[in-house]
């Protein structure tokens, strides 16, 4: 099974404004996320996807990055065809997207992944982070059902999955024809826990500002 992994990046943030290639903590998220995961010893290729020449131009500093330019539509998009037209330009049978807004997933972290998702053939998998706390409906109904847990202590609620951007990997195929990544039932994705750091998503200036902090720091 080969794994093609591809890197998706835009100017357009609407949250965020910029965030892909403004400083952050002495370099930029696009650098962090090209430079790490072009060191996949789990993935054929790593790609790179983008319209705007800024980004184009900050991936051609690093070796061995496939370049792909998206359309104006793709980059400018929302839907899934749109958005994702340029996958028909990858060979490979299936796709890791990895979220340069994640930049404190680890390389190891990664490729276990990958190679937990290659053992065991599944059809799709996404990243995800356990969670241990009270959760409403929107009818207010109760969605933890652990009745061991009812003191109001967490620690004693079985964990709930939280959706981590950090990477998805999908069926290039079905992408393209069915324009999804998976079908939502048992194991379409499997999901695969990550630590709640590395699944940290840069999503608001907050998050930008937290993010650049913690990085740094990290780095002393």
């Amino acid at each position: 099974m080969e794994i093609a992994g591809v890197i998706q990046a835009r100017m357009a943030s609407q949250r965020c404004k910029r965030k892909n290639l403004r400083p952050f903590a002495g370099t930029n998220l696009v650098s962090i996320a090209l430079g790490t995961f072009s060191k996949s010893r789990e993935i054929s290729r790593l790609y790179f996807a983008a319209y705007e020449d800024e980004l184009i131009s900050c991936a051609k500093a690093f070796h061995g990055v496939t370049i792909v330019r998206r359309t104006k539509e793709s980059a400018f998009g929302e839907d899934i065809p749109t958005v994702l037209s340029y996958v028909k330009e990858i060979k490979e049978d299936f796709i890791a997207f990895i979220d340069s807004s994640t930049p404190f997933l680890r390389l190891e972290t990664f490729d276990d992944a990958m190679s937990h998702f290659k053992r065991n053939s599944f059809k799709s998998m996404m990243s995800v982070s356990a969670t241990y706390n009270w959760y409403f409906d929107d009818q207010h109904n109760l969605l933890n059902k652990d009745a061991k847990a009812l003191g109001g202590n967490t620690k004693m609620l079985k964990p709930l999955y939280k959706a981590s951007a950090a990477f998805l990997v999908a069926n290039r195929e079905r992408i393209l024809k069915e324009h999804t990544y998976w079908s939502l039932t048992k194991d379409d994705p499997s999901l695969y826990v990550i630590d709640e750091r590395e699944a940290f998503d840069i999503d608001t200036e907050l998050d930008f500002q937290i993010a650049g902090v913690l990085y740094t720091l990290s780095r002393k």
